[in-house]
């Protein structure tokens, strides 16, 4: 049977996914519409976070699992992430409209412990890497990994500033100080928040998922797989320092990344460029992902069918929304950037919302659970659910085209249906096999060094 610390980790992350997928039926009965056209509404954005704060805290369990003991986990990180996921969830459904009230409490104190919990996590994650160094560690992995969730850390004071100055109509000292130090309209210093609040956390959640794999090292790796994992940690690691800066210099000084290669209406944002240059890193990830090997502890929790669908909704992405979104900067003239007069405003409108839903919402989800694949027992189960979240995102990448293009969103639908399914049907899974004597759960790394 599994040991009490093992099963409570387990459970844990069951119940976190369990929550996601809960707080998308609640929100389905009680009117939140995910297929508007256009950027989030207020509500919207209060129920996103009910999804992606889970999501979050279970990215943590991914982490921390690589080098913090077991019983810290379970003493720290097991209650504080379920209860700040909980909180988030209840406070978004009460959440109305903007203004304070008994939701927005709920909901912030629930951030506020997410937070809280992940800072803990962090740093005795880096005190235990550098008290008690292990053999095995790829140490380019681990810091891309804690250098990723350092920057999601730093989005959230942006998230709560923006937050604050809608529920309490800009009367908050700070903000108005702010607002009179950049000359600026409110509307758009908050605009600025949010805009690199946003794109900060998901850049930052992307590419952790993609280097959380690679902490412990393989020993079976070609030459040229070898370099190109270098090469790769090196520009995740570089471009998420950099893109962290560049946002949060954008939203305290009130600074519009410049666009590049203009012609006309169209042109690519500087923040975009480095962005796209973060996929082409994550994208050299991809054979280190592959490799088959008979010590490849990296990957030892990762069987082959889960190692390739956690490479697919990296390109699904890199499809559906860093390409899309390439093509229609440089071709705003149809698009119109969502706004005026221009014939493809309304598919400028539906690619911004499918990029939402898709690309910041249900790809970070479908990682999460490819992520704890190996808390379930048999290939069978194993199997079964990387197909969901892999038919999942390649439906939500199609979806993504056909809502812009044809402006039809039922294959997105289908895909936040799937994801649903998946969230649910892996929590039950994970659940019932806690309780049997076949379940092998996530061990240290030092463990399974000595054991191999």
């Amino acid at each position: 049977m599994l040991k009490d610390q093992d099963r409570a980790t387990s459970m844990s992350i069951a119940t976190l996914s369990a929550w996601s997928g809960t707080m998308f039926v609640l929100y389905a009965l009680t009117g939140v519409s995910w297929f508007h056209l256009g950027d989030f509404r207020f509500r919207t954005a209060m129920a996103y976070h009910g999804i992606l704060i889970p999501a979050w805290m279970t990215l943590l369990f991914v982490y921390s699992r690589h080098i913090v003991h077991p019983d810290f986990i379970r003493r720290t990180l097991g209650p504080g992430a379920i209860s700040a996921s909980v909180l988030v969830g209840i406070g978004s459904v009460l959440i109305r409209d903007k203004g304070f009230s008994l939701g927005t409490g709920i909901q912030v104190t629930g951030m506020v412990l997410a937070e809280i919990t992940a800072l803990v996590i962090i740093t005795e994650s880096i005190w235990y890497h550098f008290k008690n160094p292990q053999e095995g560690i790829n140490t380019s992995a681990w810091w891309s990994a804690s250098i990723g969730l350092a920057g999601l850390s730093l989005a959230t004071p942006l998230g709560h500033l923006a937050g604050a100055a809608r529920d309490l109509g800009g009367k908050i000292p700070l903000f108005a100080k702010h607002v009179a130090l950049l000359g600026q309209k409110p509307e758009a210093v908050i605009g600025g928040y949010i805009g690199s609040h946003s794109h900060q956390s998901v850049a930052a959640f992307i590419a952790v998922s993609l280097t959380l794999p690679l902490i412990p090292r393989s020993s079976a790796r070609p030459g040229i797989v070898s370099l190109t994992e270098k090469a790769g940690l090196s520009i995740v690691i570089a471009t998420t320092i950099v893109q962290v800066i560049l946002y949060q210099y954008s939203a305290w000084f009130g600074w519009n990344p410049p666009d590049l290669f203009s012609s006309g209406p169209n042109g690519l944002p500087l923040d975009d460029l480095i962005l796209v240059i973060l996929g082409l890193g994550m994208l050299l990830l991809i054979p280190t992902l592959l490799i088959k090997g008979k010590r490849n502890l990296a990957l030892e929790n990762y069987p082959q069918s889960a190692r390739g669908s956690i490479i697919i909704p990296l390109l699904s992405y890199m499809i559906a929304v860093v390409t899309l979104g390439l093509y229609i900067e440089f071709h705003e003239q149809y698009f119109g950037h969502g706004e005026g007069n221009a014939l493809g405003v309304m598919n400028d409108m539906a690619y911004i919302r499918a990029h939402l839903l898709f690309g910041f919402m249900v790809i970070p989800v479908l990682l999460t659970i490819l992520l704890n694949i190996g808390l379930l027992n048999t290939r069978r189960q194993r199997r079964f659910i990387t197909g969901l979240a892999t038919l999942a995102a390649i439906i939500g990448a199609i979806g993504t085209f056909t809502w812009t293009f044809i402006l039809d969103s039922l294959m997105l639908k289908g895909c936040l249906l799937l994801a649903v399914v998946s969230l649910l049907t892996f929590a039950l899974l994970v659940i019932k096999g806690s309780f049997s004597p076949l379940h092998r759960a996530p061990r240290l790394i030092s463990e399974q060094i000595a054991d191999s």
